[in-house]
């Protein structure tokens, strides 16, 4: 059987935490992050990319609306995509939960899946998938993942960040 692929995609520019004052989860993009999901929307053209998943913020989710539109798809949440930062949960814990992330996209195949997370999340998912240490997660930044069947990584690739050459 072929493998599956995993765009993992680390939200672009938002707000600063410093000058927003709402809830974390709704900081939002501004016009660069903007400008960085709509070159995501132009690389993923043509990939047959049908399955959007996010982690339930809005500028995880907004990163992912102008791909998933053009595909005549929905974006999902996953709870399991949050940010990382901060959870008071042991490395196990951190791993389960990023083997359990890539048995979810690999279930949603056929067809690329492309998930949306944090830079904080993408390093711990990329250790799970073996990985070395330091990975680059720009904002805007994709990886691209091959997944067996089960969720196992065969090969990550990082593919830099869509209209910046």
């Amino acid at each position: 059987m072929a493998d599956r692929v995993l765009y993992m995609v680390r939200h672009g520019v938002a707000i600063g935490r410093d000058e927003w004052a709402g809830p974390e989860a709704e900081r939002p993009l501004v016009g660069r992050g903007w400008q960085q999901a709509v070159a995501l929307m132009d690389y993923l053209d043509g990939r047959g990319a049908q399955h959007f998943v996010s982690s339930p913020t809005v500028r995880c989710r907004d990163m992912l609306v102008p791909a998933a539109h053009r595909a005549g798809a929905t974006v999902r949440d996953e709870d399991l995509l949050g940010d990382c930062r901060g959870l008071a949960i042991g490395e196990a814990v951190l791993r389960t939960r990023m083997r359990r992330v890539l048995r979810i996209c690999a279930q949603l195949a056929p067809g690329p899946v492309v998930a949306c997370t944090h830079g904080e999340t993408i390093p711990l998912l990329l250790a799970e998938a073996g990985v070395a240490a330091r990975p680059p997660c720009p904002k805007g930044g994709v990886w691209e993942l091959r997944l067996d069947e089960v969720g196992d990584v065969t090969a990550a690739t990082y593919r830099g960040r869509p209209g910046e050459g």
